[in-house]
């Protein structure tokens, strides 16, 4: 399941564009867009379209990247966000604690040496 409006992090990030590298348009994808995302609206879905659904993913069309470091930056951390998404019921998913784990995530960001955005909307 992966829906435009939630899962191509060919978009921005961040709703000042002045911010992030040039990329497809000025729709924005944050993390907290992302993290929002339900893939099993039961309201949307019915039980036999639920059961065809196997999972998320983040698509990241790269005609409008121009470099690798690029590439991280679109990815990182919305992909964090994504994996919550993914792992998480419902229920359980809380966008405040996420950011508070954050920091923990780019110690290891930094230590690999990934270019990635320190703001999250």
């Amino acid at each position: 399941m992966s829906p435009n409006v939630f899962s191509y992090i060919d978009h921005p990030q961040l709703a000042d564009l002045s911010k992030s590298p040039r990329t497809t348009d000025s729709y924005v994808v944050s993390c907290s867009k992302i993290y929002g995302f339900e893939p099993l609206v039961p309201e949307e879905l019915t039980a036999e379209e639920g059961d065809c659904i196997l999972g998320v993913q983040a698509n990241l069309w790269t005609e409008h990247v121009a470099y690798p470091e690029h590439a991280l930056y679109q990815l990182l951390p919305r992909l964090a966000s994504m994996c919550e998404v993914q792992w998480c019921k419902p229920e359980q998913k809380d966008f405040e604690g996420w950011k508070k784990r954050l920091p923990q995530l780019k110690k290891l960001y930094d230590k690999l040496g990934f270019v990635y955005c320190n703001e999250v909307e």
